[in-house]
């Protein structure tokens, strides 16, 4: 590590890919039902256009892995940073959703890219305190979903729809000149030659415990991208709320990502001293009570309360779980772990929200995001109750490679 920069200024630049990815991540919502107005589309529509994104991200944190192993974690987040910004912020100039389609789902590609990477830099970073250090990604994702659903409502309401996609590409230009200013002297552990791509791929889907946590991942962001896609709108029509009144909705969403943030936090100081498997269960367990609560209860003032609980605990698990996958492989394959896990898990950001939608009739109902959020939280829970076996991680060899 370079002398010239310190650890604490590296490690805030680390966090600001997954940053500007969550701020677009957390908008989509909020962000649906005037882009179905724009262009004539329908909610179906619009939930497949989320799941075919979601499907590029998913390619591109697949194909982290590979460009890690040849360029590097660095050069491969500034290469994802500028794939992820410039189609976006293009995409708010079309007025046709022929060309409008594939800007938004080309962005998605450069998100996975650039944010898988980082949980392996942070652990490299921090080798004694990695469930903090990737705590602190993942809280970062958090903080997004905080000012995203805010900073775009505000923008959609008085200019207009497009101006939350010039906005996060802008700040996504910038988040990459700031990242590759502070990041470029770093060094992370590197494969052994004798270890290829191939052989490393066979080696995580031979590990049970790896693809019990990467299952976890896929069922969790299952019900997680239904649940950021639809409950805003699910407010909207369960509650009978016109657009304006949807505008403090956005807010109290905004704040309860936010406050996911300190559950993440809380999660990760959790992991290092009980571990993952525990810190996974004790969210998982947290978010299938809240959600099932949220779309049980009949006040409205009671479902902001809940909303509020649910987003403490519902998005800890992708850094516990992208963690607790790096505990089970050498130094050397934390990067390429999480990149598997977190490639799988994106199979669930693929079906969760065209599956809900699939489900709604004309409006956004209980009933299918009870079937698409809470149930696949329970399924994780026992999954990795059952299934996971920390002694099998103790005897992973913690191999150093420089």
């Amino acid at each position: 590590m370079s002398s010239k920069k310190s650890s604490p200024l590296r490690f805030v630049a680390v966090l600001l890919p997954i940053l500007v990815y969550s701020l677009f991540r957390f908008s989509v919502g909020p962000l649906l039902p005037s882009i179905q107005d724009t262009f004539s589309i329908s909610v179906a529509v619009s939930g497949t256009l989320v799941s075919v994104s979601s499907a590029a991200v998913g390619i591109g944190t697949a194909l982290s892995g590979y460009l890690v192993s040849k360029f590097g974690e660095q050069k491969t987040v500034f290469f994802g940073l500028i794939i992820f910004s410039i189609p976006l912020g293009a995409s708010g100039l079309i007025k046709n959703f022929a060309l409008f389609a594939p800007l938004f789902v080309f962005s998605g590609l450069g998100g996975g890219l650039m944010t898988t990477p980082t949980y392996s830099i942070a652990a490299a970073m921090f080798p004694k305190r990695k469930g903090t250090a990737i705590g602190f990604v993942s809280a970062s994702y958090n903080l997004g979903g905080f000012i995203g659903p805010t900073l775009s409502g505000v923008l959609l309401n008085y200019l207009g729809w497009q101006y939350p996609f010039f906005a996060m590409g802008l700040i996504g230009i910038v988040f990459t000149i700031i990242f590759q200013s502070n990041l470029s002297g770093f060094k992370t552990p590197v494969r052994d030659a004798s270890v290829t791509l191939s052989r490393e791929f066979r080696n995580l889907i031979s590990n049970r415990n790896i693809l019990v946590v990467a299952i976890s991942m896929l069922l969790a962001d299952f019900g997680f991208l239904a649940y950021v896609t639809y409950t805003v709108q699910y407010f909207g029509d369960r509650f009978s709320l016109n657009p304006a009144a949807l505008v403090p909705i956005d807010f109290y969403f905004g704040v309860a990502v936010g406050i996911g943030g300190l559950g993440i936090i809380t999660s990760g100081l959790i992991y290092d001293r009980i571990g993952g498997k525990v810190t996974a269960i004790i969210g998982g367990v947290a978010t299938t009570l809240s959600t099932l609560a949220l779309y049980s209860v009949t006040s409205l003032e009671v479902a902001i309360v809940v909303v509020f609980v649910v987003g403490f605990f519902m998005n800890s698990f992708w850094g516990i779980l992208s963690a607790v996958a790096q505990a089970n492989v050498p130094d050397y394959s934390r990067g390429s772990a999480v990149s598997f896990v977190q490639t799988v898990a994106f199979v669930g950001a693929v079906l969760g929200p065209v599956i809900a939608a699939g489900l709604f009739g004309s409006t956004v109902t209980a009933g299918p995001l009870l079937i698409t959020v809470t149930l696949p939280y329970a399924f994780f829970t026992v999954l990795m109750l059952a299934l996971y076996s920390t002694a099998r991680a103790k005897q992973t060899p913690n191999i150093q490679v420089t």
